[in-house]
């Protein structure tokens, strides 16, 4: 019969292989969540630099026409008041 002491050893050898293996676990986690984390923060930058695009060509006259912020075209104001 095994004593107390040997159980507690093979004890605790299998909680350090667990221990371990979550570890490598949370390793491969943690580089998914940094890689995603990386893709976000470049899909945010490209959105705010396409909304300030839109937002500059919106109030420039396109082709004599003035494009208003709705997205719908008129035409430029003539004469005086």
């Amino acid at each position: 019969m095994p004593s107390v002491i040997g159980l507690l050893e093979q004890r605790e050898a299998r909680a350090q292989e667990e221990l371990e293996s979550w570890l490598e676990v949370l390793g491969q986690v943690q580089e998914e969540v940094a890689a995603a984390q990386e893709r976000a923060e470049r899909a945010r930058v490209a959105n705010a630099a396409g909304s300030a695009s839109v937002d500059i060509a919106a109030a420039g006259p396109v082709n004599g026409l003035l494009q208003l912020p709705g997205g719908g075209l008129d035409q430029p104001p003539t004469g005086g008041p």
